[in-house]
């Protein structure tokens, strides 16, 4: 279920009519300006690598990238580490990752705003891609293919659900991305959400989307690399035999203690 309200009213104009899709919006045009949104919770061991991955990304984009990175209250090196690095440093308190980012969207400057794991890697074409397909103005957002480090049989099929999610419900994970227009207009992420935020948030978007006269993207032709250390842990099947077979995870507060485990118990 979308977090978007049933009584939800599209923002309108000046003159009290529905917002409607005309002419140029403020996405079209090759430079658009990236803001990316990384929440951290003792990343030491992954932040470094992927700024670095970012870097190379930003080095083959002709337009502007700010990156921010959202403490979530680390007790290891995260910020050192962060501070390394050209990005903007914020903290959220709240242990509800739809909230830390919330806390980097409501900071972003950019045109779109893209949120990124701290363990993932970004495709060094990663920004000029998402520029290409958001140029044209007819999208409000969407994600990106998603890789693993490693692979077994518990993770191919957990990748082929993630990556064919776009065909069957219209929404994916692992690296999500919209207009800031668009992050505006619907709130955010739901902080009710403990799990599938991601999922909800592109739900909630494409609902959005539609009233709006736009879609979503999911663009095959970049990706992020994403590493399996939940996997290592809590085992190669832990995502499919939680969310697919205990649909009570599905709701809102259902399982926060299930997200401390999963999310924090790194």
């Amino acid at each position: 279920m979308s977090s978007f309200p049933e009584d939800f009213e599209m923002p309108r104009t000046s003159e009290g009519k529905p917002r409607q899709v005309e002419g140029k919006r403020e996405t079209e045009g090759q430079n658009l300006k990236f803001s990316l949104v990384i929440p951290a919770y003792n990343e030491e061991r992954y932040l470094g690598r992927l700024l670095n991955s970012v870097e190379e990304a930003k080095k083959r984009y002709a337009g502007e990238v700010e990156v921010i990175v959202v403490d979530n209250g680390s007790t290891d090196k995260t910020l050192e580490v962060a501070r390394r690095y050209s990005v903007r440093v914020a903290s959220e308190e709240k242990r509800c990752i739809a909230s830390v980012r919330n806390r980097g969207g409501k900071m972003a400057r950019g045109d779109l705003i893209a949120f990124c794991d701290a363990d993932n890697l970004v495709d060094s074409r990663m920004f000029e891609e998402l520029a290409r397909v958001m140029s044209g103005g007819e999208y409000v957002g969407g994600a990106v293919r998603i890789k693993f480090e490693r692979m077994s049989l518990g993770l191919a099929v957990t990748l082929a659900a993630s990556n064919s999610l776009p065909w069957v419900v219209g929404v994916a994970g692992g690296f999500v991305f919209c207009t800031r227009e668009a992050f505006e207009d619907v709130g955010g992420y739901d902080e009710d959400y403990y799990v599938r935020e991601d999922a909800d948030f592109l739900a909630t978007l494409r609902y959005y989307a539609k009233h709006v006269g736009k879609s979503l993207a999911f663009i095959r032709s970049t990706h992020v690399v994403t590493s399996a250390r939940k996997f290592d842990k809590h085992g190669d099947w832990i995502l499919i035999r939680k969310v697919c077979f205990e649909p009570r995870l599905w709701g809102k507060q259902r399982h926060p203690q299930f997200a401390k485990e999963l999310w924090y118990g790194h």
